[in-house]
């Protein structure tokens, strides 16, 4: 039978109630609360609380009302009887719940309610109106809503309770998925296309620019792929093609895109080119990033401490404007993973197979979720991948907990940033844990700081 587990940030008693730890770093099962086991089914993840659906009925684990670490089991009134859950919103002061027959409630989060879902705490929504999907930024309270493959925006109006309907946000294509970040969305088309709006301060919209863009944009590099499946994090953003493949875009501070990070503090972004590069099959027209200088370098020069085959690279940097557009930076195609990159400003292909030790061929990846700054995948071999920012224990790295890094690296493997706490980022990395307790991955969902995983015993 599937179980659902986490790891991670834990602050709020989001995965675990007991004991009260900030931090969970073994991957945990969810639903336990004293001597009960619920079966939990589906989980939606926010900052401060896990949002549970077990045997169809919702559970919300964290903070709740005005208290953290609590459990609570909602009895559904007449409103959701006989209803089956597909997707749960925290809007803050409020909970949206999307039904498989697409209509959308949404109920306040007061005293009142700490047992039962009752039509006194219902906001209205049109009833007359059904969606296929909702989403909405990080703990905001409006809405992004699929309506017949349309985006709209539902928005509580004043001190109404009621919610209002914006016009679709672009009238072609259609739409049959939609993902928000912390300041930006993506849409996926029912032809496979991805399109993207919001604050591109980082990077996060793919357009080759770190402009605000208004309304659904097509993101061009991807136009000759057919993407399946797409995900934001705070910043950054993950598309999964159907041929399996992973293309990955945006900020990358911590390394959340895949892409070796630097791990200095910086200022203005410089653009960089290799000294003495001659050999032209040493270029790629590879990342369209922005590559942050070191502080304590001088204005007009950059000495990148990273290196390729054991020997220190030089670069010559010229100075650009904080946000500037750099296009001409060259990828070494031999050792990608070996230059730092601060920001990616189009899609790029992973090619996760670089980054593993010991691993054979093609790595087929047929799921992916996003964090606020990390980065989680699943194999088709049932093999959990995770990358980014691990402070708080969320990519599940052996090291996280035994600091000599000997449990998820080869001793004969170099450091590389590769599932080491030490490091301030992480490369790709298999999260070995599953494969010692014999557990096969089955799905992955992210929240900001954590990450809950679907698994089953191998046989």
């Amino acid at each position: 039978m599937p179980q659902l587990l986490a790891f991670g940030f834990n602050g709020f008693g989001q995965i675990s109630i007991f004991p009260k730890s900030s931090v969970v770093w073994i991957p945990t099962e969810c639903g336990k609360f004293g001597e009960r086991n619920h079966s939990v089914t589906d989980v939606f993840p926010s900052w401060s609380a896990s949002m549970f659906i077990s045997n169809e009925k919702l559970i919300i684990q964290g903070f709740y009302g005005n208290d953290d670490h609590v459990f609570i089991q909602l009895n559904q009134s007449h409103l959701l009887k006989d209803k089956q859950i597909v997707k749960i919103l925290d809007l803050g002061e409020t909970i949206g719940i999307l039904t498989k027959t697409g209509h959308f409630y949404v109920f306040a989060t007061t005293a009142n309610c700490q047992n039962v879902i009752s039509k006194d705490d219902l906001i209205l929504v049109d009833e007359e109106k059904k969606f296929e999907m909702v989403e909405n930024k990080f703990h905001e309270s409006s809405v992004y809503a699929l309506e017949n493959g349309k985006v709209v925006i539902l928005e509580k109006g004043g001190q109404e309770r009621l919610y209002k309907f914006s016009l679709p946000l672009c009238i072609k294509p259609l739409f049959k998925q939609i993902s928000c970040g912390k300041d930006h969305c993506l849409a996926l088309t029912t032809d496979g296309k991805v399109f993207s709006w919001g604050i591109g301060s980082r990077g996060q919209l793919g357009h080759g620019h770190t402009n605000t863009v208004e309304a659904p944009q097509l993101v061009e590099t991807l136009d000759g792929v057919t993407i399946q499946h797409i995900s934001c994090g705070g910043w950054h953003s993950v598309a999964l093609a159907e041929t399996n493949d992973l293309y990955t875009w945006g900020w990358n501070e911590s390394g959340q895109t895949g892409f070796l990070a630097p791990n200095k503090i910086f200022t203005t972004c410089t653009k960089i080119s290799p000294k003495n590069t001659t050999d032209p099959k040493s270029k790629k027209s590879g990342l369209n990033c922005l590559f942050p200088k070191l502080l304590s370098k001088s204005p007009n020069h950059h000495y990148s401490e990273n290196t390729v085959s054991g020997k220190r690279i030089e670069f010559e940097a010229t100075e650009l404007q904080q946000g500037s557009l750099c296009t001409d930076f060259n990828q070494d195609a031999d050792s990608s993973s070996t230059e730092a990159v601060g920001m990616v400003l189009e899609p790029q292909l992973l090619e996760l197979e670089k980054y593993l030790p010991g691993q054979n061929g093609f790595v087929s990846i047929v799921g992916v979720s996003c964090g606020s700054r990390h980065t989680a995948a699943v194999t088709s071999t049932g093999q959990l991948i995770t990358w980014g920012w691990g402070k708080y224990g969320q990519l599940g790295h052996s090291c996280c907990i035994n600091s000599s890094n000997s449990l998820d690296r080869p001793d004969d493997a170099p450091r590389m940033n590769r599932g080491c706490c030490k490091e301030p980022n992480h490369l790709p990395h298999h999260v070995l844990w599953f494969e010692k307790q014999g557990l096969a991955v089955d799905g992955v969902v992210c929240g900001l700081w954590n990450t809950f995983v679907s698994v089953h015993h191998r046989l």
